[in-house]
């Protein structure tokens, strides 16, 4: 959230000069204040806070969470069978979920669309719930609480994986179906023994 600070008009106090002795002994020397403005805090304006700016109140800089998505499946040339978990973590990813969001990701029909994909499917999203949060939670991340996680259900994309992007990644590939076409997303595992696929898909750093 963008946090405006309004300007503040700057009082000139004129001050009372002693009726004897040097007019410029007017510095304040109470004990402890090392400063030399006329109030009793440690920094060098005139306003009650301990920053250096002359509004009144206390700067903080803003929290920056990580959002992604970690996902786990069973996938081969015939289905998809898998979990992902929507997080907005604190601390650059390294805190607290604010938000973690659980659902199942099943394959519905296979896609032929990716041309380098070894496997591609439609799949589609079941079984949403909220699995963590804290602070703001689920509905300041995302606009999502307990009444309509229930919409995620239902949600169609395209999920494929492809070993060898631009000849050196093991990536995986998404069709958001929002007219850009499949894109690489994040670098993925994938054990053709066990089929087991995984991904940890970070969609980027926001402040709140």
């Amino acid at each position: 959230m963008t946090r405006f600070l309004p300007l503040t008009l700057l009082a000139v106090a004129l001050p009372l000069l002693p009726a004897c002795g040097d007019p410029k002994d007017t510095e304040d020397t109470s004990e402890g204040d090392t400063d030399t403005d006329s109030d009793s805090d440690s920094d060098s304006d005139s306003d009650s806070d301990s920053d250096a700016d002359t509004d009144a109140d206390a700067d903080t800089d803003p929290q920056v969470g990580l959002v992604g998505k970690l996902g786990n499946a069973i996938a081969d040339s015939s289905s998809y069978d898998g979990t992902e978990e929507w997080y907005f973590v604190a601390d650059d990813g390294d805190g607290e979920d604010i938000c973690r969001i659980s659902y199942d990701v099943d394959s519905t029909g296979d896609r032929v669309d990716c041309a380098s994909c070894i496997w591609a499917f439609s799949v589609r999203i079941g079984g949403a719930s909220i699995k963590s949060e804290s602070g703001m939670g689920c509905q300041g991340a995302f606009g999502i609480d307990e009444t309509n996680v229930g919409d995620l259900d239902g949600t169609v994309m395209g999920y494929g994986y492809d070993p060898d992007y631009f000849g050196h990644a093991a990536v995986l590939m998404v069709d958001l179906d929002d007219g850009a076409g499949w894109q690489a997303v994040a670098f993925a595992v994938y054990d053709e023994g066990t089929s087991e696929f995984s991904y940890d898909w970070e969609e980027g750093f926001v402040e709140y």
